[in-house]
């Protein structure tokens, strides 16, 4: 990949009115909406974080991704897996408070901060039932790594997913 660092952040807070900005260093940015305790109302949350790393990832590799048919799959499984995490924090957690994501040497790490403290926790086909639940398990198949930390009482807990896209 010619360029080996992008970084791109975004908070709710980030632009009065909720559109895209782009960062100096080239890196694409958004603000995501939710967050705190509050139900995650905004039905766009998760359009606009898919956006913004899409936007990353073709300002990382403009050409690649289509002369190269396993590098889409890679950005494809990087789409997914960015878009479950904040899914995950938009059912469970009242929305993102924080989304990073960071392109370094080939590797894309994207972490997805909550206020919630409680761990994400996969579900698996024995575990039937409730509809939905299953997105964890998509995110253990598809990253390199993924985890939680910072887990603080009254912070709220960051989720990550590692995927090297080279």
């Amino acid at each position: 990949m010619p360029v080996s660092r992008y970084e791109g952040r975004f908070t709710p807070d980030d632009g009065p009115d909720g559109g895209r900005a782009a960062a100096p260093s080239g890196a694409a940015m958004a603000p995501v909406g939710g967050g705190g305790s509050a139900p995650c109302c905004d039905p766009g949350v998760v359009g606009r974080t898919r956006h913004m790393l899409a936007d990353l990832l073709h300002a990382v590799c403009p050409a690649g991704r289509d002369s190269d048919p396993s590098l889409q799959e890679r950005f494809d499984a990087a789409l997914l897996v960015t878009s479950e995490l904040v899914t995950n924090a938009c059912r469970h957690a009242g929305g993102p408070d924080h989304v990073g994501m960071l392109v370094e040497d080939g590797v894309l790490t994207v972490t997805v901060h909550d206020t919630s403290e409680q761990r994400p926790c996969p579900r698996y086909e024995d575990e039937r039932g409730e509809a939905g639940g299953f997105g964890l398990s998509l995110v253990e198949a598809l990253a390199d790594e993924w985890g939680v930390s910072g887990v603080e009482r009254g912070r709220g807990k960051t989720v990550y997913a590692v995927m090297r896209l080279s």
